[in-house]
């Protein structure tokens, strides 16, 4: 089982030095910036959100498995079992839904 460290707080707060920090020691495979349960919470719910499709909700609890799995197969593949995650919240105050083609 992976054990994940998430480092979290404001921009320029220092998330990311502290990140580099836990990450340095042998058993941790640092992911530095890695976006993707920041994608799979914030982001990709906010774009999705005014698509009426049955299947919406089921598409993003997938995004999240993937992006848990991804990390997860990530620190295997390198012989580590923790991770650490560092992210400052840098939400943007709208997402631009216009990026979304159907």
């Amino acid at each position: 089982m992976i054990t994940p460290i998430f480092v979290l707080d404001s921009p320029r707060s220092g998330t990311t030095v502290i990140g580099e920090y836990i990450g340095s020691a042998d058993a941790v495979f640092n992911t530095t910036e890695y976006t993707g349960f920041y994608f799979t919470e914030l982001i990709a719910p906010e774009l999705l959100a005014t698509i009426p499709s049955p299947i919406k909700d089921q598409y993003i609890e997938s995004l999240r498995s993937h992006a848990y799995e991804f990390i997860s197969d990530q620190t295997r593949k390198r012989s580590r079992n923790i991770s650490t995650f560092q992210t400052p919240n840098h939400k943007p105050k709208s997402v631009n839904k216009s990026v979304i083609s159907l």
